[in-house]
């Protein structure tokens, strides 16, 4: 297994050291296994910031990377510590016998206070999760 996940895109806008890319959905996507439950395979544009070393201008083709360890930890700060205080908090609650109504309410509440601080500590995670993009020649 490959220790980087490799998409190709196109740069829309560069700077000095960041490029604005468009991702472009591989014909591989089609082929793999884990396509239906991976994001980038839904038919989407996607657009991401990566870091590069090297001048890049707008219609470049280029390849961007990330560690698989990287795609792993997004995936349980996005997905996996949700469903984590939501299941908590509601059976938390169930087991001091709360009504299901309020016990529900609350654990949906309490998901959505993740996302919001979450959404707070946006420019920290942006700094701990990054892109690295290359040319393709």
């Amino acid at each position: 297994m490959s220790e980087h996940i490799q998409h190709e895109g196109i740069v829309l806008s560069a700077e000095a050291d960041k490029v604005r890319v468009r991702l472009v959905q591989s014909s591989a996507c089609a082929e793999c296994k884990a396509h239906a439950m991976c994001t980038s395979a839904e038919g989407r544009e996607h657009e991401v910031v990566a870091l590069t070393s090297e001048p890049m201008q707008a219609g470049d083709r280029v390849e961007v990377t990330e560690t698989r360890s990287m795609g792993w930890t997004a995936v349980a700060v996005a997905y996996i510590l949700p469903v984590v205080v939501l299941i908590g908090i509601l059976a938390a609650l169930s087991l001091n016998h709360v009504r299901e109504e309020i016990a529900g309410t609350a654990a949906l509440c309490a998901a959505g206070v993740y996302f919001i601080v979450l959404s707070l500590f946006r420019n920290r995670l942006e700094n701990r999760f990054h892109f690295r993009a290359r040319r393709i020649d």
